[in-house]
């Protein structure tokens, strides 16, 4: 039968048509509505004003839920029936719920306030939501849902609730299940090099030695992972220990480059005296003489030292200065210490400032022991040493 047909008599029909005797109002003074829909019909205690406003209620739930507009209150016949009605007509909504087509009862599953998917029941949407929870890996601890899914029981599209499976696929691809873990890592750290430097001594004299070896050492970590899904999103350091200690290489280095031999650029007092004679024009005699140089007076056999670094041009005897050296140093000026005692170098050894390279003596035109010392900028005439020597004497 379709439904017009099985429509016999509709909400307004239902009151215009109902004629009641008054003796049969004597017999049954109590009066009751019976509800008919869809073949069920449902004995209501309670005026029409509240079965009407019952089965607005229900279309327009109905309506909500499918996602179309029913016309169920065209479908729903109301006939007076006496005696006592076994349902209210605050109960009716739910009652006639159950009665439409495509709808049943279930338990929905919201995320902040919208539906993501609905279960039969609740035993299987709490089950799906806990499932999840307990899947998570060994190890991690602590899970828990960033948004605490939200069940509601109610009434949804019957094609649309599913199974616990796939309730749980929904969960997982909407919802983000926080948690946490401890990870433990061992850390290599390389040694360092430690240069040990010895400011005395020159490149070119002493290679880098390895003083002592160096061994890696060994750290311990413990970080508490925060996962989302598995993935982590960041660490905290909870827990550092030194495994094995670095030890560092330490090699020793020399601290000055190139060679000791080299001219540093400045000179130095050849020996510490008095300074007999100045440079330039003097009386000796009985006449006068230009005097090449600077004459210190120092004992016999005192030490004589290079006033800068550079190599001994020349090493041998002279008329007038006696035993004398020439050095030639990295600028090309030439530096001459005269009347030596003794010379204790030769052409072309390499000297370094300060070395000693011959004793006072009184050798040659000389009246007494001193030192005659000169300076040759640049190899060519003798100029006044006091303009190249600091004011203090060198006290070797």
């Amino acid at each position: 039968m379709s439904r017009l047909r099985r429509r016999s008599l509709t909400l307004a029909a239902a009151l215009c048509s109902a004629t009641i005797s008054l003796s049969a109002l004597m017999a049954h003074p109590t009066i009751s509505y019976a509800v008919s829909y869809e073949g069920t019909t449902f004995e209501i205690d309670g005026t029409y004003s509240d079965i009407n406003a019952a089965v607005q209620e229900v279309q327009r739930q109905a309506s909500d839920i499918l996602g179309v507009e029913l016309p169920l209150a065209e479908e729903v016949t109301v006939t007076p029936h006496f005696g006592q009605g076994d349902t209210t007509a605050q109960e009716l909504p739910e009652a006639l719920l159950m009665s439409v087509d495509g709808i049943a009862a279930g338990c929905g599953l919201y995320l902040d306030g919208s539906l993501v998917a609905a279960a039969p029941d609740r035993e299987t949407a709490e089950s799906a939501v806990s499932s999840l929870l307990d899947e998570v890996p060994a190890g991690q601890r602590n899970a828990h849902y960033a948004d605490e899914p939200e069940l509601r029981e109610g009434y949804y599209p019957e094609a649309d609730l599913v199974s616990g499976q796939e309730l749980e696929a929904a969960i997982g691809s909407e919802f983000t299940i926080i948690s946490t873990s401890t990870l433990i890592t061992e850390t290599l750290v390389p040694y360092t090099t430690i240069y040990d430097v010895d400011e005395d001594a020159y490149e070119e004299e002493m290679k880098p030695t390895l003083i002592s070896r160096g061994s890696d050492g060994v750290l311990r970590s413990e970080y508490e992972i925060t996962l989302e899904n598995g993935v982590e999103t960041g660490r905290v350091l909870k827990y550092l220990d030194v495994i094995s200690e670095m030890e560092p290489e330490v090699i020793a280095i020399a601290g000055n480059p190139g060679s000791r031999y080299d001219s540093k650029g400045y000179y130095l007092w050849p020996v510490s005296g008095t300074v007999t004679s100045g440079f330039g024009k003097r009386n000796i005699s009985g006449g006068t003489s230009n005097h090449r140089g600077l004459d210190i007076a120092a004992p016999a056999g005192t030490e004589i030292h290079a006033a800068d670094g550079g190599v001994v041009m020349t090493s041998g005897k002279h008329d007038s200065y006696g035993n004398f050296v020439q050095i030639k140093h990295d600028n090309g000026d030439i530096t001459l210490y005269a009347h030596m005692k003794k010379r204790l170098v030769s052409v072309g050894d390499r000297v370094a400032q300060g070395d000693v390279i011959g004793l006072v003596g009184s050798t040659g035109q000389s009246t007494g022991n001193h030192c005659h010392f000169e300076v040759r900028p640049g190899g060519g005439s003798p100029v006044d040493p006091l303009k190249y020597l600091p004011k203090e004497q060198t006290q070797y």
